[in-house]
């Protein structure tokens, strides 16, 4: 019986592919783990949610996905394969050279949803894909599958060892194993979940010649393909290789080891400052899988080391990380908080690292961080009445979220968001392999059927509302054996337990588990309250800088539809430096606040994180003691004054980087870029490049034109502003390299006399770039 739980288990997470297994998946894999499991999942199809905002989301996801067009999603994969199209392709990426990697995310997702809903529609359509896909294969002949523009044609490039790349793209098309990746879990997940055969075949075809294109190549010829983001193809091939039980699989995920990351990992060095990082996180979930299969200490070591350096040197308070896809100086986030904060596809590659490195150690500081990022981050990423999604959940201070259009967009956030709102039924209970005893990772309302010991269990909570849980055994034979539930770590004000209304006594701390061991039978219900209260988290690199929670929720102190100025969100000021104590509950409104004066932001509304969306809102607030605010209060006020007097002799004003304001001035150029440093956008221009715009005039008198960079890139750029094609000024910046620098120009008089606009052109000189540019004043002199 053991195995069979072990075997259903692997089939269930997501670790042997798929997110749960169906019934006949029992035999579907040929090799079994090397490293046994402390914990296992149940799978999908033993869980249903009840009511709760995760039940919410799933079925508005789904009402998304049967919005979808599959022959659209389809229609490259046609193409490629020399067949008619049935029809037009989407637009956005779906129109670009990573054209097709939203199919698998979709593959999977709609595999996901059957195996937690039982919906026949989903299934149809996952019969439907897979057989289209099936069809391109035969008609292409040589087992090759994907959406993006001239995939054979470049794979067979790098076959000779033709590799060119410059980070996104190989030989001319945007991350083609990366697309793979997706088609190859889609696959996957769509046999393991759904029991479609014929998805089976064609992933083995698929990896037949995907494995045959680098059999040939040097390591060497390896390494310079790997600087191309490839995904997470070594976990595919791990993953083919544990259907198959053939070893040229476990081969193929082994050339996807990338040694300049990887190798500094294993050692223990942190090395991701700089990396783009949903890059990194899916190699290293290749390194886990690769870990279970054989056993190999080296990939456990990369594993950990990455979770660990992550989680708590690089991530933010709702569990995301990385600013405009990048990370940066361990502990340094102050200053890293924008509309680009928190890229979903990084948390969601994250909770499936946490999923394996769970297993492996039964360790609920694994399922702290999943709850944390689950509700702060995948669910705070959903519009609640659209479904929508977002590429980043903004964490800069008065931003608000940045939700994307669910049919022109297709964005690997989009993917991966299929995804996220369809699984949640996967991590809420685990069993013990050892004891085959019951864990409660997560408080979400749902339903377990425990078919092997013919329990089924029905946990009822308003959780995260408050603490507290009820669990009623509905089925359940007279047996012995534990249930333990997850002590959250947040949950520091104690804890309450019934047993059968009768009060038990817990020894154990927060971050553990509560274990309750007795004779179980069928009407058993257990009560904990986990009391729930306020608390703040600092910013790593600034203790006045801080977030807070009640209970495991982040909340956002919300504005309302007004965008908020830069210096314009409220702060907290006291003796003490206690925010808590300037926020109060509203009465009648479950997980709703508000703050109060005196010293503090008056009246400013604080609900979950989660619950924001058309809003501006900050959850990062900073507090002074009354000195301290006098001293700033200062200094932001004779900032105000001297913007003040600026404006007053502004003729026109840019903010470059934004639509809006760009858009207004009919800003054009080439090679040119936007770009985000703190909440501040800017644009710059590279490799001869440059842009333009126009500002207002009328006024027959002297001129200057203010240009705002930053000082930090003093000395690195020479470029030329130009005035109506005709009049040049070479500009090279400096400037204190720690602050933003306002260069002010005189204008000659005639270039802006009897006028009512000028055009306003930045250019490169040479192979110069042009700064990074902040915003523009044309002003009186």
């Amino acid at each position: 019986m053991k195995n069979k739980l072990i075997l259903t288990f692997l089939l269930a997470t997501g670790i042997i592919g798929g997110s749960l297994a169906c019934e006949h998946c029992t035999n579907l894999v040929q090799v079994k783990d090397v490293v046994p499991a402390k914990v296992n999942y149940f799978s999908l199809k033993d869980v249903r949610l009840l009511d709760s905002p995760f039940k919410h989301a799933m079925e508005l996801n789904n009402e998304w996905m049967m919005e979808l067009d599959m022959d659209r999603l389809l229609s490259n994969f046609r193409k490629n394969a020399d067949l008619e199209p049935k029809a037009e392709s989407y637009g956005s990426w779906e129109a670009m050279g990573i054209a097709g990697h939203t199919l698998g995310h979709y593959l999977t997702a709609l595999s996901q949803q059957y195996a937690s809903t039982g919906d026949e529609e989903c299934k149809r359509r996952v019969d439907y894909i897979v057989s289209e896909l099936d069809s391109c294969q035969i008609n292409f002949v040589n087992g090759f599958i994907g959406g993006m523009p001239g995939g054979d044609k470049v794979f067979k490039e790098v076959k000779k060892g033709i590799i060119r790349s410059k980070g996104f793209d190989l030989n001319g098309i945007w991350v083609p194993w990366y697309n793979e990746h997706k088609t190859m879990m889609g696959l996957s997940d769509a046999y393991l979940l759904v029991g479609n055969e014929t998805a089976k075949k064609v992933l083995v075809n698929l990896s037949d010649y995907l494995a045959d294109i680098i059999s040939g190549l040097s390591n060497e010829q390896i390494q310079e393909m790997l600087n191309c983001e490839y995904g997470g193809m070594n976990e595919a091939f791990a993953q083919v290789y544990a259907l198959t039980g053939d070893k040229k699989y476990l081969d193929a995920s082994y050339k996807f080891y990338h040694e300049r990351l990887q190798d500094k990992l294993a050692e223990g060095l942190d090395v991701l400052p700089g990396l783009h990082s949903n890059t990194q996180i899916p190699k290293i979930i290749g390194s886990a899988r690769q870990y279970e299969l054989t056993g190999n200490k080296r990939d456990e070591k990369i594993a950990e080391f990455f979770w660990h350096t992550i989680v708590h040197s690089h991530s933010y308070a709702n569990g995301g990380n990385s600013m405009g896809e990048y990370l940066s100086t361990p502990r340094k986030l102050n200053d890293r908080l924008a509309t680009t904060t928190c890229e979903t596809c990084n948390t969601y590659n994250m909770l499936k690292l946490s999923q394996h490195l769970y297993r492996w150690t039964d360790d609920p500081q694994y399922l702290d961080y999943y709850e944390r990022a689950l509700y702060n981050h995948i669910l705070a990423s959903q519009h609640p009445e659209d479904a929508r999604t977002c590429y980043f959940v903004s964490l800069g201070m008065g931003t608000r979220k940045n939700f994307y259009s669910k049919d022109n967009n297709f964005t690997c956030c989009m993917g991966s968001g299929f995804e996220n709102h369809s699984k949640y039924g996967g991590a809420i209970y685990s069993y013990t392999t050892d004891k085959n005893d019951l864990n409660v990772n997560l408080y979400i309302p749902s339903v377990l059927t425990w078919k092997e010991r013919n329990i089924r269990l029905k946990m009822e909570t308003a959780y995260p509302e408050d603490g507290k849980v009820a669990i009623r055994l509905e089925e359940c034979p007279s047996q012995q054996f534990d249930i333990n539930l997850r002590y959250p770590a947040w949950a520091i004000s104690g804890v309450t337990l019934k047993v059968n209304g009768s009060k038990q006594s817990v020894s154990v701390q927060p971050g553990s588990f509560i274990t309750i061991s007795r004779k179980w039978k069928k009407g058993d219900r257990i009560e904990v309250n986990f009391p729930m209260s306020l608390y703040t988290e600092s910013m790593p690199d600034n203790a006045d800088r801080r977030a807070v929670f009640y209970g495991p929720s982040l909340l956002a102190g919300v504005f309302g539809p007004q965008e908020r100025k830069i210096g314009d969100v409220p702060v907290f000021i006291n003796e003490e430096k206690d925010m808590v104590k300037q926020i109060e509950p509203v009465k009648g409104q479950p997980l709703t606040f508000h703050t109060v004066a005196p010293g503090g932001p008056d009246n400013v509304a604080m609900i979950p994180f989660f619950k924001t969306y058309d809003q501006y809102y900050t959850v990062y607030w900073d507090v002074f003691s009354p000195e301290e605010w006098k001293q700033v209060e200062a200094k932001r006020t004779a900032e105000l004054e001297r913007i003040a007097r600026l404006d007053a002799k502004t003729l026109d004003y840019i903010t470059l980087g934004e639509m809006q304001p760009e858009r207004d001035h009919n800003l054009e150029g080439e090679n040119t870029r936007v770009g985000e440093f703190g909440i501040h956008k800017y644009r710059f221009a590279y490799e001869e490049g440059w842009f333009s715009f126009n500002m207002k005039c009328g006024y027959n008198e002297p001129t200057q034109f203010l240009m705002t960079y930053w000082g930090g890139d003093s000395g690195k750029y020479t470029f030329e502003l130009v005035i109506d094609d005709t009049w040049v000024q070479p500009i090279t910046v400096k400037g204190n390299p720690e602050e933003f620098v306002e260069m002010v120009i005189d204008l000659p008089k005639e270039l802006t006399e009897g006028k009512d606009k000028i055009k306003v052109m930045f250019r490169g000189v040479g192979k110069n770039r042009v700064s990074n540019l902040y915003n523009c004043r044309l002003m009186k002199k």
